[in-house]
Order: C-alpha cells, then structure tokens, then sequence
C-alpha cells in the first residue's frame, strides 16, 4: 500500500520536494524488491544536497548495480557513497567495505587492499573495522612484526 503512494506521488506531484523524496524511498523499495532496473532509474531521479541521504542514495545504488552485474556503476557508487558523509564512520565504513569486497572479486586486489586499509586507517573503532585484517591477509597484506612479536599489516 505504501508503495503504490509512493508511486502515486511520484506521478501526481513530478518536481515537487515531496515526489524527489518519494523517488528515493521507491528506488529503496523496489531494491528489497530485487527490480534493480527500477531502484536505479528512482535513486537516480532523486537529488539532495544532505550528506547522510548522498551517501544512502550511492550505496543503495551501488547494491542495485552490484545486483545488476554492472560492478563498475557499482564501485563508482560505492566510492561516493564512502566519502559523501564521512562523519557517519560506521557508513563510511560500510560502503568502503562493500567497495574493497567488490574490488577483491573482481581480481582487483590493489583497489581492494586500499579500502580495506581506508577502513582500518580512517575509521578503527567501526565494526568493519574490527575484520579488515583478515582481509587484507587473504589479500597477503599482513606481515610478522617482529619487534612486536604480532601480525601487523603493511601499507
């Protein structure tokens, strides 16, 4: 039922603040959905200058094209989402993480490495955090310390 508001917003009110509003809670809808197509063509439509929406908008654009097999529209998206609020760490977080999965399935292990590392560098009390190193181990990143005696990982 809300859904089918939403939509009816959408036609009735094009242009409105209420209708872009309506966009973007659509495009969020028909991702849980899994009708990527329509999620990408509402996230897209919709537009706002707050930072925290701007970072939800490219994530859940970046699942759509992730979904969608379109990985690069999917690590653009995710990269924006990343930096567009970055006072959100555990956002930030989340998105470069998604960001350094994507990368690393895709054979692009430099890219992954590096937002693996963002995470650990920039947001170290996030709970992405806590399971970049075994990441970036996977990745042959990690290192033995041994003045520590611990495993550390290399930049």
């Amino acid at each position: 039922m809300l859904f089918r508001s939403l939509l009816k917003v959408i036609s009735k009110h094009d242009g409105t603040k209420a209708a872009n509003l309506a966009h973007f809670y659509a495009g969020i809808c028909y991702l849980k959905l899994g009708d990527f197509n329509n999620a990408v063509k509402n996230l897209e439509a919709f537009s706002a200058k707050d930072e925290e929406l701007l970072m939800r908008k490219y994530g859940s654009l970046g699942d759509a094209y992730a979904e969608s097999g379109k990985n690069e529209q999917a690590i653009e998206n995710y990269g924006k989402a990343a930096s567009a609020f970055e006072t959100d760490e555990a956002g930030s977080a989340e998105y470069l993480f998604r960001l350094a999965q994507l990368n690393d399935k895709l054979g692009k292990t430099k890219e992954a490495v590096e937002a693996f590392s963002a995470i650990k560098d920039k947001y170290p009390q996030t709970p992405r955090a806590a399971e970049v190193e075994k990441y970036l181990a996977k990745l042959g990143e990690t290192k033995w310390d041994r003045k520590s005696t611990r495993l550390n990982s290399s930049h």
